[in-house]
């Protein structure tokens, strides 16, 4: 089955410090689910740690709960250009969501007890890493490797 592109032309003025991206996205290849960890031992993997998301979510603080919902907004699919396809990733960039200062507070209070039970980590400003036996990624000994290698 051949699909069709539709090709829309628009004019539109872009400040002089911006610059406009635009991504065409074959929906067929985005990643439809995550897979999360069960907390199921893997004897096939040496550092594996495993952590069921299901007892973390029980016990959760609300502060938590807040942090996680910024996740849930900001989870995407990311691009391989070498493979030329998208695969799912535990990295989290919040750089979009606008947060009040109450929300700031309450998101830093759940990061540090996220952080302290080794759920979420911080790469650099705004991102974040997620532990890679709570959401598992395609790419897992990658991604567990530069997990650990954080703080």
């Amino acid at each position: 089955m051949k699909t069709e592109r539709i090709i829309v032309q628009q004019n539109i003025e872009i400040p002089k410090n911006k610059k406009l991206e635009t991504k065409i996205i074959n929906k067929k290849e985005i990643p439809r689910f995550y897979m999360i960890g069960s907390g199921i031992k893997n004897e096939n993997i040496d550092n594996h740690h495993p952590i069921s998301m299901f007892d973390i979510l029980k016990d959760i603080t609300q502060p938590e709960q807040y942090v996680m919902e910024v996740i849930g907004k900001s989870l995407e699919p990311a691009y391989d250009e070498m493979n030329k396809k998208y695969y799912t990733t535990c990295k989290i960039n919040i750089s979009d969501i606008k947060m009040t200062p109450s929300n700031r507070v309450k998101f830093s209070k759940g990061y540090k007890r996220l952080h302290s039970r080794n759920i979420l980590k911080k790469i650099k400003r705004q991102h974040y890493m997620l532990n890679p036996d709570f959401l598992i990624p395609t790419y897992y000994e990658q991604e567990k490797k530069e997990f650990d290698k954080l703080d």
